[in-house]
């Protein structure tokens, strides 16, 4: 977990002990939320360069230990935007791994040994399942964006 504080797009973790964890402080950008901010009426490139910054953490979270393989090294499997907060400067942040999967690979090919893990999210349809790319982003909205 350690490694994953190298990406300027996870929250910064000074501390953890079981499931308490001590954190970066982030909140509201702009006394809004992420919520807030995907759902008012702001500039496009504002949006865009959001989208941007978040599918960039992720892909962060997805190689924190360097393979390449075209699996996921980690799985979040819990993004949603009140677990993405905002940095003073206005940067999405990841936070709350507490369900956050580390997918077992094969010894001799290092290839992914299966996409399931432990806590799939609820809303996603069991045919999307078929490989370890997927992450779910929840939205407010009941819909999901996929990466």
């Amino acid at each position: 977990m350690d490694m994953l504080t190298s990406s300027k797009h996870v929250l910064d973790i000074y501390g953890f002990c079981g499931l308490s964890a001590l954190n970066q402080f982030a909140g509201k950008y702009d006394g809004r939320s992420l919520t807030q901010l995907a759902d008012h009426r702001r500039k496009y490139l504002d949006k865009l360069r959001l989208a941007k910054e978040i599918a960039q953490g992720l892909a962060d979270i997805h190689s924190i230990d360097g393979v390449s393989s075209g699996g996921a090294t980690l799985i979040h499997n819990d993004i949603n935007t009140e677990n993405i907060l905002l940095s003073e400067e206005g940067v999405p942040l990841f936070n709350d791994f507490n369900i956050a999967d580390f997918p077992m690979r094969n010894k001799i090919t290092n290839e992914p040994c299966s996409p399931y893990t432990e806590f799939p999210s609820p809303q996603v349809s069991p045919k999307f399942l078929r490989q370890d790319k997927i992450e779910s982003i929840k939205l407010p909205t009941n819909r999901s964006l996929r990466f």
